[in-house]
């Protein structure tokens, strides 16, 4: 049997399964480009079905994969088709680069579960990179994917490190619920936790300024600094204050509703829909928990944000004392 998609046209009722990635909206669309470019001469229709599935038709053949990936491969009953079925990321996380034993020994001692616990930290790391890569690639013009390369390739390095820093911090801490209580050092524990969450919010800060910085170098966000020496510089702080003095208070009222213990997720959500400036998307995601099972807004994102109104306020003085 040869490795091509002409196969499928002499065999049109074999299954083509697609497994597990991290991304499916991103990889069904990716899939279609791939397709488009690898077999430009090919006839070939494209739809999904109501159970999530994705039709693929040329000519007379057909066939319907589901919607997940696994390591970029379309898979015909254990064979390859063919490989990369959509454009080879230019830079793409894998499990293994993370393994198994370092994710595994980090929640030993804070999880009845410990080994899920590690596949599920290295899938979140999978996740991350290649949402990333994916948000990126689909905004760029092509002639700018050698400076995304390089500049994933760098964010990548720097981020698995900082990962496994963390991963290496949390496999010192231990839980009463784990470990029993007899003889346990609290104190210690206490210290150990507190410098972990210390370090967790440092590299959210960091994820957040690497990416807008990142952003900013592939042309895809423009600068909003707001010169002093701007005649409207008092109007534009007063009203940027604002804007992000309005989302310190969603964030805070998102919070409140998202980690109450009174509301099941039904009512929550209802209550979201009330805060205006949330949308569907948004209000999803706050029910998405962290490797550390925390729900709703992170705390840095409170903290970095509270720090960019204090910080607007100072400046919104000192140009209003010029005046």
């Amino acid at each position: 049997m040869s490795n091509t998609i002409t196969d499928k046209k002499k065999n049109p009722n074999k299954i083509i399964k697609i497994d597990d990635f991290i991304s499916p909206t991103a990889d069904k669309k990716f899939i279609k480009t791939a397709l488009q470019e690898k077999y430009p001469d090919e006839d070939f229709t494209w739809w999904e079905s109501d159970t999530n599935e994705i039709h693929v038709k040329f000519g007379e053949g057909s066939f319907s994969p589901s919607a997940r990936l696994i390591m970029d491969k379309l898979i015909i009953e254990g064979k390859n088709l063919i490989e990369n079925p959509h454009p080879t990321r230019l830079v793409s996380a894998s499990m293994k680069d993370i393994s198994q034993e370092l994710s595994q020994s980090a929640h030993q001692g804070t999880s009845w579960s410990p080994e899920d616990r590690g596949k599920s930290a290295r899938a979140n790391y999978v996740e991350h990179i290649n949402n990333f890569h994916d948000e990126l690639f689909a905004k760029i013009p092509k002639v700018r994917y050698e400076q995304l390369k390089e500049e994933l390739t760098k964010y990548k390095e720097k981020y698995l490190s900082k990962i496994k820093e963390q991963l290496g911090r949390h496999s010192s801490i231990a839980s009463t619920f784990i470990t029993g209580g007899s003889n346990f050092p609290s104190r210690q524990m206490n210290k150990r936790n507190d410098v972990y969450s210390r370090k967790q919010n440092e590299l959210f800060e960091w994820i957040e300024k690497a990416q807008k910085s990142i952003k900013r170098r592939l042309g895809l966000i423009k600068s909003r600094i707001i010169s002093s020496d701007d005649p409207t510089a008092i109007e534009k702080l007063e009203s940027k204050i604002e804007r992000l003095s309005n989302l310190q208070t969603r964030m805070k009222q998102a919070n409140k509703i998202v980690r109450s213990k009174k509301l099941d997720k039904d009512q929550k959500i209802e209550e979201l829909e009330k805060i205006k400036g949330l949308s569907k998307d948004s209000i999803s995601s706050l029910f998405v928990p962290d490797f550390m099972d925390r729900i709703g807004f992170p705390s840095y994102a409170l903290t970095n944000n509270g720090a960019n109104i204090r910080r607007l306020k100072e400046r919104l003085k000192k140009c209003k004392d010029r005046k």
